[in-house]
């Protein structure tokens, strides 16, 4: 972290972290997150000495940076056998054996889910703190999000660990703090503080896999089947099959 500060008018701060986790893939554990923040003392302009009788603080923020979440369990970037029994011939005795299941499958390409968040700030104080709060707006976008997505069966599982999507966050946040009676007794305050906050699904998932297929049959015929496993937001895109040109 590199903090600067010119005469406690504007400031500066840039940092910069990896962050590892070894449930992620070989190539993937490791991500850098980068930020930037700066800010400006209005107040301490020389522009503003009119008001230094009643203005206390006045402060402009501006930050962009991005973090990461883990969100998943180790193992999951690899093949997870499951224990069952069972009976091995005619009137033998249970045995223990090891299955691959539906959900087992590994995926060695996960990575981290990173949200990049963009927010605008002003902090404010008057009548020597009688009234003082801040205003944040914010955007912040998340991409590579860690779910399970599902997959045609004739894979040999059904559903697998993915970075599937992206989302949108935004919204206003308003404080408000007042001190309604100070003296060497008490001192009463009260604080308002509202927010609108959106969001919103931006992408999901979206995958086409070209099968021209040699030895599947399908209504006796050979086919190049289209697999279309699609999850967009309000609606879902089943899986479906089309003749090659020429068949009917």
């Amino acid at each position: 972290r590199l903090n600067y500060s010119y005469a406690g008018k504007y400031m500066l701060t840039l940092t910069g972290r990896f962050d590892g986790y070894s449930a992620f893939g070989a190539n993937n554990k490791y991500a850098f997150f980068p930020s930037v923040a700066a800010a400006w003392n209005i107040a301490s302009e020389s522009f503003m000495e009119n008001a230094q009788n009643w203005l206390d603080q006045l402060k402009l923020r501006v930050s962009y940076g991005s973090n990461g979440n883990q969100a998943i369990n180790p193992y999951q970037t690899l093949d997870r056998l499951h224990l069952t029994n069972y009976i091995w011939g005619d009137g033998g005795a249970g045995v223990n054996g090891a299955y691959l299941a539906n959900d087992g499958v590994g995926n060695p390409n996960l990575k981290w889910e990173t949200t990049q968040t963009f927010n605008v700030g002003i902090d404010y104080s008057f009548f020597n703190g009688r009234i003082n709060g801040n205003i944040e707006m914010y955007v912040a976008n998340t991409k590579d999000l860690l779910m399970k997505r599902t997959v045609p069966i004739m894979n040999g599982y059904k559903t697998i660990w993915d970075n599937v999507g992206k989302t949108r966050n935004k919204g206003v946040e308003f404080t408000l703090n007042t001190v309604n009676i100070r003296n060497k007794y008490l001192e009463p305050s009260k604080q308002l503080q509202t927010m609108k906050n959106t969001w919103r699904q931006t992408f999901v998932y979206q995958l086409l896999l070209d099968f021209n297929t040699s030895n599947l049959l399908f209504g006796g015929s050979q086919k190049s089947a289209y697999l279309c496993n699609a999850f967009l937001p309000r609606r879902i895109l089943r899986a479906f099959i089309l003749p090659s040109r020429g068949q009917s």
